[in-house]
């Protein structure tokens, strides 16, 4: 079992996700670039690859790692593609 980064207090097991709220956000993606991850716009039915320094990782890794839900990914996504704080354009 994958041990989950803590980017956010409160208690991070439960039966269903806690909300992401629009300030978290930010808060999230600053850890991730921390912790060395990178997304990249690219040309492929997705727009973008997340890479791990220099090798690509799938999304499910990312989220299974973050504590990210299948319904909350499309939101932070979202966020990276407005606010393109990896650089990516």
């Amino acid at each position: 079992m994958v041990k989950g980064k803590k980017w956010r207090g409160g208690p991070h097991h439960s039966l269903w996700s806690r909300p992401i709220f629009k300030d978290e956000i930010p808060k999230l993606v600053q850890a991730m670039q921390d912790d060395g991850l990178t997304c990249v716009l690219v040309e492929n039915s997705k727009g973008h690859q997340w890479y791990m320094q220099d090798y690509p990782i799938h999304a499910k890794a990312i989220r299974e790692v973050w504590g990210i839900s299948l319904h909350q990914w499309p939101r932070i996504m979202d966020w990276i593609l407005i606010n393109d704080p990896f650089g990516c354009e």
